[in-house]
């Protein structure tokens, strides 16, 4: 079977600006980085020298065309990339949480939201001010939301002792939100949520401080996809039915890394670096509990027809707004790409996320 070549950087570009969606590229030195301000995402990063973006991406952004019929034809049109959604699930996306996936709907103030983005020193700058419908409630939440993206440096630029040739690409963001006017005696805090979509069939590795088992969210998880580790959990990202875990903040380090076969013959590592903070209100719950907080880290390998198949390393920041005393809250993170060969990758991983990979 032929495999399907990747789409570069300009091709991307290109098919994304002829539909009419106008793209902005940040140059970060050892690579490229692809915004699509529609969605306020993080579309393509590509290391230097490479035709291969480290992201997933819908299939329909090969031509203007079908990227036209995803926007036109699609309830949620999901081009792929890296994203921000707010949590919980439960007042957001959801009306009836007895029929919680035929009533299950993507708030369209956020996603696709009205983004507007420029340039700023050395980065880039999106946003958004959507009113959301806390939707069991019938109630509006006015928000402010901001992101700004800046070149990330190589950890490993003074790192003597990790040796091999491998390729690189890293930025952070730094996402802030805002509540502007809450409902009267608002009991639903609001917390950012940053998700990472990845080509599928790789591995996550989750450190943990301790021994920890995650929860199942919904879908049904293979026996054996999901291994807890006395300091990491492994989760094999390649069902064919679509599955989620998470993981409580208690147990978290504030990394969480993926890897994977690429297409050019070598191997990826994806790690996100994040602030994790205990204290905080996590609010994001299994839809069959409310009472359930505490979810930093969810981690779903998705399998749909009319969205494509692929993984997705989700992380949340504790909420603001009702009874927490916060009116706004920022989130820092890093993501950092690194493509090479099997030894190296492991080795990298290894330093990065405390346990070595199964490159097989």
């Amino acid at each position: 079977m032929m495999k399907t070549k990747p789409l570069t950087l300009r091709q991307l570009s290109s098919n994304l600006e002829r539909s009419g969606r106008p793209v902005h590229c940040l140059n970060l030195h050892e690579g490229n980085l692809l915004v699509l301000p529609q969605g306020g995402r993080v579309i393509g990063l590509y290391p230097k020298g490479s035709n291969e973006s480290f992201f997933w991406t819908h299939h329909a952004l090969r031509s203007a065309d079908s990227i036209r019929r995803l926007y036109d034809e699609s309830r949620w049109p999901n081009p792929g990339g890296d994203r921000t959604w707010l949590s919980p699930t439960t007042e957001l996306f959801i009306s009836d949480l007895s029929r919680f996936w035929e009533t299950w709907r993507e708030p369209v103030a956020v996603d696709p939201g009205n983004y507007s983005c420029r340039e700023i020193k050395g980065g880039l700058k999106l946003t958004n001010r959507p009113k959301i419908e806390l939707r069991r409630r019938k109630q509006t939440v006015e928000l402010a939301m901001e992101k700004t993206i800046h070149p990330a440096a190589d950890p490993f630029r003074y790192e003597s002792d990790v040796k091999g040739p491998y390729a690189f690409a890293g930025y952070t963001t730094r996402s802030t939100l805002t509540i502007l006017r809450e409902p009267r005696n608002s009991c639903v805090p609001i917390g950012l949520w940053q998700l990472l979509q990845l080509p599928p069939d790789g591995e996550m590795i989750l450190p943990t401080n301790t021994r920890a088992t995650p929860k199942v969210i919904f879908g049904k998880v293979p026996r054996g996809d999901v291994r807890c580790e006395a300091h990491c959990i492994r989760y094999r990202m390649r069902s064919a039915t679509t599955a989620k875990i998470a993981v409580h903040a208690i147990h978290l380090t504030g990394r969480m890394g993926y890897i994977r076969k690429n297409g050019e013959g070598g191997w990826d590592l994806i790690v996100r670096n994040f602030f994790v903070d205990p204290s905080g209100e996590y609010v994001d719950t299994p839809f069959d509990d409310e009472s359930a907080r505490g979810d930093a880290v969810q981690a779903c390998k998705v399998s749909e027809k009319d969205i494509g198949s692929f993984a997705e390393i989700e992380h949340h920041s504790p909420a603001i707004g009702a009874d927490t005393g916060l009116t706004t809250c920022t989130d820092i993170s890093q993501v950092w790409a690194f493509r090479g060969r099997p030894k190296i990758i492991a080795r990298l991983a290894e330093v990065l996320l405390g346990s070595k990979p199964q490159l097989s």
